[in-house]
């Protein structure tokens, strides 16, 4: 089964992370990870985190850095590196989802997986219907080719 993580950029929105992570509790598919890549929040976060984790049916890590300014890009990087996913999902910590986005995404990967893979311009394509190039721009995916 595909290994699926979901990485939610925070910093300082305990109230709005906590909706969030109510969202993913409530999925129809239950299979998946959950990183909270949290760019210098305070301990209200830390606890809200806490609080969910322990009743979460999915694993639910808190990946932190220091507060140094804005560096939401270091932060999911932290967290890239915190999983070893097939798929990673990147949102936000004031997104709530839908009760079947991970299920969605999970149909969507597998559908691209079985699809053969060719490398254009830089960029990892899916081949689709005949004459039909969907094109990724997720150099990542270019160097697993």
């Amino acid at each position: 089964m595909l290994r699926i993580a979901v990485i939610i950029t925070t910093y300082n929105r305990p109230d709005a992370l906590a909706a969030v992570l109510e969202g993913y509790v409530v999925q129809s598919d239950p299979e998946f990870e959950v990183i909270v890549a949290d760019d210098g929040s305070g301990a209200e976060t830390r606890a809200v985190v806490d609080e969910l984790a322990a009743r979460a049916p999915f694993p639910l890590r808190h990946v932190w850095q220091k507060d140094e300014g804005f560096r939401a890009a270091a932060i999911r990087n932290k967290a890239i590196a915190a999983t070893d996913a097939d798929y990673v999902i990147f949102t936000d910590g004031d997104c709530v989802p839908g009760r079947t986005f991970v299920a969605q995404h999970r149909r969507l990967a597998e559908h691209t997986r079985a699809l053969p893979k060719v490398v254009e311009r830089g960029r990892l394509a899916a081949l689709g219907r005949p004459g039909v190039l969907r094109v990724a721009p997720v150099a990542a995916d270019v160097a697993a080719l």
